[in-house]
């Protein structure tokens, strides 16, 4: 167990950094597009913004669950709005994939609201559909979602 807030956020920036490297290695695989943080694009020269998060997320505190959320930042949004980019959504159980969808920037405007340091979390179920996380939960349930029936009952309400 965790015993600061400051050893949580390293342990949850940790755990983002190394789900965004093995996203990015899945887009390259199944795309084709080799991430590139100064200039991600894809065959038609089109800016990609690959995002990641996780299925379901623990609370290390309670044991209670919630579901991932995307985090976009504006600045990044902006630009590929602008440039007439996508997004790639990465959904993560641990350390697999789960599902993914791909998407223009314009196609998530209506799901932006910008909080005071310009980040919007988005929860995946609003750009996932259920269908494929389901999918996967009936290849292979997690134990602890077996365990707490109550949370599958949750993410069928949405």
């Amino acid at each position: 167990m965790l015993s600061n807030p400051e050893e949580k956020q390293k342990t949850s920036f940790e755990r983002g950094k190394q789900n965004s490297l093995i996203s990015e290695e899945y887009v390259k695989n199944k795309y084709g597009i080799k991430v590139d943080e100064y200039e991600p694009l894809d065959s038609m020269k089109r800016r990609v913004e690959v995002k990641s998060c996780q299925l379901i997320l623990k609370d290390r505190f309670d044991s209670s669950f919630r579901k991932g959320i995307f985090i976009l930042r504006k600045h990044q949004h902006d630009f590929i709005l602008k440039s007439n980019g996508n997004y790639i959504f990465v959904l993560m159980y641990q350390s697999k994939v789960v599902a993914d969808i791909r998407c223009k920037a314009s196609e998530v405007q209506h799901l932006i609201e910008w909080d005071s340091t310009e980040h919007c979390k988005i929860p995946w179920s609003e750009v996932i559909p259920y269908t494929s996380a389901f999918e996967f939960l009936k290849q292979a349930p997690p134990a602890e979602l077996i365990a707490t029936g109550s949370f599958a009952q949750k993410m069928l309400r949405g």
